[in-house]
């Protein structure tokens, strides 16, 4: 059955004899329904896959050619694509080689679990296996935190030129804090051939020490009356 429309293409063409197909604007059927001259536009194939500019879709829905979304356009309760490679759940996290992303976005890969940031000249990667490398620095919060790519550290500095390099505009410290009352506070600097230790030691009555520990021996303690001990 043909209904003409004004042109000289059907408006509407049912082959009743070949399974009720229906073409609209064709007599040229590709599946159950299909939309379009030459090239169909829209096709509905008989296994139920539908294709947008292809005859013969390859997937539940196949689009062949440039595909473009308007600014405002919403895809509700999820997006897969090709399987695992991108998916967003219906909570909006992203998965990126997971179809079960537990954050908003969650890359997997069982082989490469790479992760990179670039702006065209330089590039951070992420390495999301036991050892997580972020190259070439990396900044938080302008220069709250900034790690420099030769790993030095910088604390309101992106211009750190020690290890660890702290600046403020006021009263700069180091605070190195124990919540246990019997235990020590300590920092210890290192060489190979020597190690000495700096207490607060809440074991010994809250002096302060100044220990060698490669002798081992205490080399200055100084309690909490203000006495002071060298040797002891």
């Amino acid at each position: 059955s043909t209904v003409t429309g004004t042109g000289q293409v059907p408006a509407l063409y049912i082959d009743s004899g070949d399974g009720g197909r229906i073409g609209i604007g064709t007599t040229t059927l590709a599946g159950l329904l299909t939309v379009g001259t030459t090239t169909p536009r829209f096709v509905v194939a008989p296994d139920g896959k539908v294709g947008i500019a292809s005859s013969t879709p390859s997937d539940i829905f196949a689009v062949q050619g440039t595909s473009f979304f308007s600014a405002t356009s919403t895809i509700a309760d999820g997006l897969v694509v090709g399987g695992n490679k991108l998916f967003v759940s219906q909570g909006g996290n992203v998965g990126i080689g997971t179809t079960g992303p537990s954050e908003l976005l969650t890359v997997f890969s069982a082989t490469d679990p790479t992760f990179q940031i670039g702006d065209g000249t330089a590039t951070t990667t992420i390495i999301g296996n036991a050892t997580t490398t972020i190259a070439d620095g990396l900044v938080v919060g302008g220069s709250d935190f900034y790690v420099s790519s030769n790993g030095n550290v910088g604390i309101g500095t992106t211009g750190p030129v020690a290890s660890l390099h702290i600046v403020k505009s006021g009263t700069s410290e180091l605070r190195i804090e124990s919540t246990a009352p019997t235990v020590r506070a300590s920092m210890r600097l290192h060489t190979p051939n020597r190690q000495w230790s700096v207490y607060n030691s809440g074991e010994a009555g809250d002096v302060f020490q100044i220990r060698d520990e490669t002798a081992p021996a205490t080399s200055l303690t100084i309690d909490t009356a203000g006495s002071v001990g060298i040797g002891t």
